[in-house]
């Protein structure tokens, strides 16, 4: 499984069958979507990825796609308020998973 390179969860590691410890995550390459088909969003005070996903796309699952449309932000906690913030097309967003 991949995550973002910021993730908390990078560096867990699990025990296999035969005790060693490895890891369990990978860093993963952020998507490039197409910016013809970005909608912009303001971010407002108390806003956070789960929740503008939700609003945008109906599953918070799909933050990372959020983050990925903004490269100039390493986390959420960089976005100030004000700022406008690029929102994937849902149809390619889902191109690359299961949801």
């Amino acid at each position: 499984m991949a995550v973002f390179e910021n993730s908390r969860y990078l560096r867990t590691q699990m025990y296999n069958r035969e005790g060693w410890k490895v890891p369990v995550l990978d860093i993963r390459e952020r998507v490039s979507f197409n910016a013809d088909l970005f909608r912009r969003y303001q971010w407002q005070e108390g806003d956070t990825l789960d929740g503008v996903a939700v609003k945008n796309y109906g599953i918070s699952a799909l933050r990372w796609a959020i983050l990925d449309a903004n490269p100039q932000y390493a986390t959420e906690f960089d976005i100030k308020n004000g700022d406008y913030i690029n929102i994937p097309d849902y149809e390619e967003v889902v191109s690359y998973v299961n949801v």
